[in-house]
């Protein structure tokens, strides 16, 4: 995808499964992609009323309904995360079925084989192994029960 950077999208309406991965999505695909999470319902009907051309979506079950409201707009692929697969069920095309509790590394593989090609999945992972550490922050604490002592200005 050369000129733009790929976009993710990230629906998770009821806060559950993918609440515990949003940080290492985050953490991991920011630096080479466009990565937005909507959490409030009301957002993503605001979000979706205008045409949208993402590359790949991830979402949960109760969050993508029936689909209709993702009709109409250029979804590369959509990753839909569920508690258990109905085999009754069909969807379109471009959407791929995953068990929600599936392994965090699965789920990065999947992301990253619907986002770039094989050279450029291993260089963002490599770009995140490269994130450096947060630095370690030093707290000191300042009490005198006297006014006036300069605790402030400390």
């Amino acid at each position: 995808m050369e000129g733009k950077k790929p976009q993710l999208i990230i629906i998770d309406t009821d806060s559950g499964f993918l609440k515990r991965y949003e940080e290492d999505i985050i953490r991991r695909y920011s630096v080479n992609a466009e990565v937005q999470v909507i959490t409030d319902p009301g957002f993503v009907d605001a979000y979706f009323s205008t045409e949208q051309d993402p590359d790949l979506m991830l979402i949960d079950e109760t969050s993508y309904g029936d689909g209709s409201q993702f009709e109409g707009h250029s979804i590369g692929k959509i990753y839909l995360l569920v508690p258990e697969v109905e085999m009754t069920k069909t969807y379109p095309d471009n959407v791929t079925v995953l068990v929600e509790f599936m392994p965090k590394e699965e789920i990065f593989e999947k992301i990253d084989m619907a986002l770039w090609s094989e050279d450029e999945a291993e260089s963002a992972a490599q770009a995140e192994d490269e994130t450096p550490a947060p630095k370690q922050t030093r707290v000191v604490a300042v009490y005198s029960p006297i006014g006036g002592c300069g605790k402030s200005l400390v």
